[in-house]
């Protein structure tokens, strides 16, 4: 009896244990992408701009984007967004590092932006070049040399793949697609008005929704002068 009653003791005080180091355990996921890891035996493709993963394009954004873990797990491919934080020094030091200069380096000296000429291919190759770029700018330290060099790199790439005028204008208006597409409603639900919606009257002149703003900039300062945002840069 006695030997019961200590082992449910030792049960209990583990289990509470776990559950504080669960409750102290940081967050460091940015979306719920993050959290499903890929396991060795079925890695993502990184076929993000070509069906080749080799593709030099896929190479660079795999190089920038990819984060894996010591058992091989990979995340980034289907984020939005890298997975770097105010703290990350990854890219700024170690193999990454190197690897991600050697790859900006082999994109300038061949001039791979032409290997790619669809202008929305385009457009989003530019954007997710310019998210690292934000990142690597929105702090001198640590690194500063390693930041500058991975930011020159980076900003004549982003240079290079600027649309035309007229490339521009042919891009989709993926508001209009996804308002005709009705993924979300139009409306709030009133018994979930949490949920996402997209109201397919937004840019019409009747429309009941007002734009906002101030003279000479944005209404609300904070929003882009903080961080992570950084609008000024």
């Amino acid at each position: 009896m006695k030997k019961s009653i200590v082992l449910f003791a030792i049960i209990v005080l583990l289990t509470g244990c776990q559950s504080q180091q669960l409750l102290e355990a940081p967050n460091i996921t940015a979306t719920p992408q993050a959290n499903t890891p890929s396991s060795p035996e079925d890695k993502p493709a990184w076929s993000i701009y070509d069906p080749d993963p080799d593709h030099l394009w896929n190479r660079v954004f795999r190089q920038l984007y990819r984060r894996t873990t010591p058992d091989g797990a990979e995340y980034g491919s289907d984020e939005l967004d890298p997975l770097l934080w105010f703290d990350t020094t990854y890219l700024l030091r170690g193999p990454s590092h190197r690897q991600a200069i050697q790859v900006l380096d082999e994109f300038l000296d061949s001039q791979a932006e032409d290997l790619i000429r669809e202008p929305l291919k385009r457009a989003m190759f530019q954007r997710d070049l310019w998210a690292v770029f934000d990142w690597l700018a929105s702090q001198a330290e640590p690194y500063p040399s390693q930041r500058q060099a991975l930011e020159t790199r980076l900003a004549h790439i982003i240079r290079r793949v600027a649309l035309s005028k007229d490339e521009i204008a042919s891009l989709p208006d993926n508001y209009t697609l996804e308002a005709e597409a009705r993924t979300f409603p139009a409306d709030v639900p009133a018994d979930h008005p949490e949920t996402a919606f997209l109201p397919s009257d937004l840019f019409l002149p009747d429309s009941a929704w007002v734009p906002m703003g101030r003279e000479g900039g944005p209404i609300a300062m904070t929003h882009t002068e903080g961080f992570p945002f950084f609008g000024p840069l």
